[in-house]
């Protein structure tokens, strides 16, 4: 494999730590800390242990499958290609989700800042331009988008490192824990459950990465074991800092203000942290674009959708540049017509966690058929990971079960131009 074309180990796990870290760290706290109080920051180390067998699975397949990694391999070698194709593609739905979700959170961040008008004005107008911009720096070379994510993935991580080196300043007492608070941690749950998507991104890009599956798997454990601690004590140095009641009222980016520093230098803090929040967005939206692609790439190189030669033209950084404006396309589509972050948040979840569940699924069946027994307990333990993601996401639309219509509607279609594609190929 050519150099431009292979992905680091440490570039990969700060690649797949990009996507995961998200602005919902800067969120998710204080509405953790309103039902678990000063036991709110044992709700990611609980939501960890779930997922570690899903995490098991998806490092686990790329010793069980041959040829390249993702969903649709996996999958499509379990339980057959039309079962392949219903991961990708869920898994791709919810993505792009994802990317429109956060494409509104940047425009409506934005418009928090006077300098940039032209949010207010033209709101339209300015998600096209955020989807013009990160479409234009993927069509760069893998190289060049693996040092850029990294890069980006270190700046970003900055803010929870500090408050995490602040722990032994602000000591944490949680002598106030009830077990009414240790009860409330799993209503903790559908406010983490986003933030740690993500964690499968090695499985998917494994191809693409020197050492190949045994790298990938290692990536995958790595940056989930970051992921899991660097949550819990950026969350327990919150908790120390303000306390419970003051993560509550003002939120994760007023932590400043606890500090004790001058007026200045306080307003100084606040104005970095607003930055930082942004600055996450944007190189998440980087990550979710490329993750996406590449995800439209593997479908169209195994020529699974109609004009598959079309999108699949390269430029010379051999990049699919059709496919990355098709999938700016399909953004803008989606961002102008549901434009509901919250709803496109839950579609994000079933998404992906439709995907997850067929991942564990195929590996439960591999497993069955080479008869290795604790493989196929820790297999069923990641069914039970996706079941209970699956009915924590449920829970926040079950008032309205039509806002999944939008991701019903995505599958029919996607079904439906596979099945096409495959009834010409046999014709």
């Amino acid at each position: 494999m050519k150099k431009h074309t292979t992905i680091s180990f440490w570039g990969g796990v700060l690649m797949t730590l990009n996507i995961i870290f998200g602005a919902g760290i800067f969120i998710s706290p204080s509405k953790m800390a309103t039902f678990a109080g000063p036991a709110s920051f044992l709700g990611w180390l609980c939501l960890g242990l779930v997922l570690l067998p899903l995490v098991w699975a998806f490092a686990y397949a790329g010793s069980l499958f041959d040829g390249e990694g993702g969903f649709y391999q996996y999958c499509g070698q379990s339980l057959g290609q039309t079962a392949g194709f219903l991961a990708a593609w869920s898994y791709l739905l919810g993505y792009m989700s994802t990317a429109s979700v956060i494409t509104i959170v940047i425009r409506d961040e934005l418009m928090q800042y006077g300098a940039f008008w032209i949010a207010n004005d033209y709101p339209t107008l300015t998600a096209a331009g955020i989807i013009l911009l990160f479409s234009s720096l993927n069509l760069f070379g893998l190289g060049a988008i693996s040092k850029i994510q990294s890069i980006g993935t270190v700046i970003k991580i900055l803010p929870l490192l500090f408050v995490i080196a602040l722990i032994p300043f602000f000591p944490y007492t949680g002598i106030s824990i009830t077990p009414q608070d240790i009860v409330g941690i799993r209503y903790t749950i559908p406010f983490i459950i986003f933030a740690f998507f993500g964690i499968e991104i090695c499985c998917n890009i494994s191809h693409l990465m020197k050492g190949g599956v045994q790298q990938a798997s290692r990536a995958i454990f790595t940056a989930f074991a970051m992921s899991v601690v660097i949550y819990t004590l950026f969350h327990f140095g919150l908790l120390g800092i303000m306390g419970a009641p003051g993560l509550m009222d003002y939120g994760v980016s007023a932590f400043p203000k606890f500090l004790g520093l001058s007026a200045p230098m306080t307003s100084f803090m606040q104005s970095f942290i607003s930055f930082m929040i942004l600055f996450t967005l944007l190189n998440a939206e980087y990550g979710l674009i490329l993750t996406n692609v590449t995800n439209l790439q593997t479908l169209i190189s195994n020529k699974l959708l109609p004009a598959h030669s079309f999108f699949g033209v390269t430029n010379r950084a051999h990049r699919p540049y059709r496919l990355v404006w098709l999938h700016a396309l399909i953004m803008f589509g989606m961002v102008t017509l549901i434009a509901k972050p919250d709803i496109m948040m839950v579609l994000t979840s079933l998404g992906i966690c439709g995907a997850y569940f067929l991942h564990a699924l195929a590996v439960l069946v591999e497993c069955c058929r080479r008869r290795y027994y604790g493989s196929i307990v820790l297999s069923l333990l990641a069914l039970a990971s996706c079941v209970v993601m699956v009915y924590y996401s449920w829970v926040r639309i079950s008032d309205n079960p039509l806002y999944v219509s939008p991701m019903v509607v995505g599958l029919i279609l996607g079904l439906l131009l596979y099945k096409t594609q495959t009834k010409n190929q046999t014709a």
